[in-house]
């Protein structure tokens, strides 16, 4: 600092723009100047320092015991001595004796520069993870800047670069330096240097976010997306409800020929999407929640156990059920009810299924085609 008064200038750009109290700053510099000059003098003694928060003046002193003969010269001053600087100084009292601040004056300048730019980095940071903590469970764009052996991929976000691990990335995915990606702000940890930004391309609200970018009518909460369940980079399942009779929520969500729902199974590799619409008739949810299968029939088991069955014709079994069971697992969670399916013998797939049109509304959603991807 080449003058006092750049010195204020200084402190008063930072509480202004900084939000930073000048006092907080000088308790900070005086605090950090105490231990300059306990380094200064080579050991600890009790001493004082203090900044004048209009000139930037620094103060020094040592805390000197008034003795007949000194054995310890940095803490001790004798009486003619003390009374020099102290008329009523009396022996075996405590004075405060001023330090030349001549030879100090470099070590303080540096360490009050050293103390301002430490605690601006801390409001950084903490600034920096009071933004990210706002964009948990929301959708982010950013570019890849990096990867490891272990397949954790870092994203640049601007100011910050965040953490996709192997976990949190859609199975077979790959990245290229410099590629743009959307993912999951899935958590915002602190770190000793600065946030630690976790991010998540498999987990359902993943697709929640996205679907909230590319529809208006999500994004203005028109259209509720009551629930999202997923097995990232094969299939997702995804209960819609309109609050206008007059928009059908699984149309918007797709989009004229797809317009709508194309990015979003883009961005997943070509994960398929069953948009069901959500009914209060839960015979009627339940085969939807099926898709692509054609349910014939839906009977209620056990209203309070939350158990039905599905009947379907022989070639919608494997439709219904899935690969590994997976659609009817899929169903089961995105609903709340567990589901068994049965085969109704010599039955084909009826043109119109008559219990649950709702199911053909659902199919929708599955069949726009990916378009390739990199």
């Amino acid at each position: 600092m080449s003058s006092k008064s750049e010195f204020v200038l200084l402190l008063e750009a930072i509480e202004k723009d900084k939000g930073i109290p000048r006092q907080e700053i000088l308790r900070l510099i005086e605090g950090a100047l105490v231990s300059a000059l306990h380094r200064h003098l080579g050991r600890e003694v009790p001493v004082q320092a203090t900044m004048d928060a209009e000139t930037g003046e620094i103060r020094a002193a040592i805390i000197k015991k008034v003795v007949q003969a000194i054995d310890d010269p940095v803490v001790e001053i004798v009486l003619a001595d003390a009374k020099k600087l102290d008329p009523q100084a009396a022996m075996g009292a405590e004075l405060v004796v001023p330090v030349d601040t001549g030879e100090f004056s470099r070590i303080a300048a540096q360490t009050a520069k050293q103390v301002i730019f430490q605690k601006l980095r801390e409001v950084e940071k903490d600034n920096l993870f009071k933004d990210f903590k706002k964009k948990e469970s929301l959708v982010v764009t950013g570019s890849v800047y990096r990867t490891n052996k272990d397949k954790t991929v870092f994203v640049s976000l601007g100011k910050i670069e965040a953490i996709l691990i192997k976990e949190d990335q859609i199975p077979e995915e790959r990245f290229a330096i410099g590629q743009t990606i959307k993912a999951l702000v899935r958590a915002v940890e602190p770190g000793l240097k600065g946030p630690q930004v976790y991010l998540s391309r498999t987990s359902p609200e993943f697709v929640r976010g996205l679907l909230r970018l590319e529809v208006p009518e999500v994004h203005d909460k028109t259209i509720e997306v009551i629930n999202v369940v997923r097995s990232a980079g094969f299939r997702s399942k995804i209960l819609v409800r309109s609050s206008n009779p007059r928009v059908d929520p699984v149309g918007a969500c797709v989009g004229i020929k797809g317009t709508r729902i194309r990015p979003v199974i883009n961005e997943l590799h070509g994960e398929r999407i069953d948009l069901i619409p959500a009914n209060d008739k839960i015979e009627e949810s339940l085969a939807a929640a099926l898709a692509p299968a054609k349910v014939i029939r839906v009977g209620i088991e056990d209203q309070d156990k939350k158990t039905a069955r599905v009947w379907v014709a022989q070639d919608q079994v494997a439709g219904a059920i899935g690969k590994d069971g997976l659609n009817l697992k899929l169903a089961a969670e995105l609903i709340g009810w567990n589901m068994t399916v049965e085969t109704v013998p010599g039955e084909e797939t009826p043109k119109d299924p008559g219990v649950s049109p709702l199911a053909e509304e659902a199919v929708s959603g599955v069949e726009v085609p990916a378009e390739p991807h990199d």
